[in-house]
């Protein structure tokens, strides 16, 4: 996206890498660990990942065949604009 800093493109690599190892939407990852503290410290201690909404996976049928990582909005506004761009 025009404007914005290059830590930008680090995040939206970042939230595509946990889509790709965790196998769901970054968003839905959040939601499945929001009750397990000792999870979601170790997942967002894990540098080569982000856990912020904005990560989506692109599948064909059921199979994973790779993610987008979207940052540098807000992360609702992130989240939407992935979702846009998978068609979903």
């Amino acid at each position: 996206m025009d404007g914005v800093g290059p830590l930008n493109l680090d995040v939206a690599r970042r939230k595509a890498n946990a889509v790709v190892n965790l196998g769901v939407s970054t968003a839905e990852m959040l939601q499945m660990i929001s009750r397990d503290q000792l999870i979601t410290t170790v997942l967002h201690s894990e540098p080569s990942i982000v856990m912020l909404p904005g990560g989506l996976p692109i599948r064909e049928g059921d199979q994973l065949v790779g993610a987008i990582g979207i940052a540098g909005g807000f992360y609702p506004q992130d989240q939407a604009i992935g979702e846009y761009a998978v068609g979903g």
